[in-house]
């Protein structure tokens, strides 16, 4: 997978149709291209609960952050691409319905 893929799908968003292939593809691109950190919550940084401003300083500016916000950034590039159904639950987890 090269560097700043997901980037790319941002970009370029009719590159993938919304189907499962497209799933993988992002999600093997979130686990490789992204940087899980916890250091905002030891700076006392309030979160942001705005998927575009996850993607933003997860994805855009490669600063990385919780789960929760990664998968905030996942939901809002899933969004993007044209996954109707993506919901969140507690901890952020996605959950994609067809």
């Amino acid at each position: 997978m090269e560097s700043k893929a997901i980037e790319y799908y941002y970009r370029n968003p009719g590159y993938l149709e919304p189907n499962f292939e497209a799933l993988s593809i992002i999600h093997t691109s979130f686990v490789h291209d992204t940087i899980f950190s916890s250091l905002d919550i030891m700076m006392g940084i309030k979160p942001t609960f705005d998927p575009a401003a996850a993607f933003n300083k997860v994805v855009l500016q490669g600063e990385g952050g919780t789960c929760r916000l990664i998968n905030l950034a996942a939901k809002f590039l899933l969004h993007k691409i044209g996954f109707q159904s993506v919901n969140c639950f507690s901890s952020e987890v996605c959950h994609i319905h067809n």
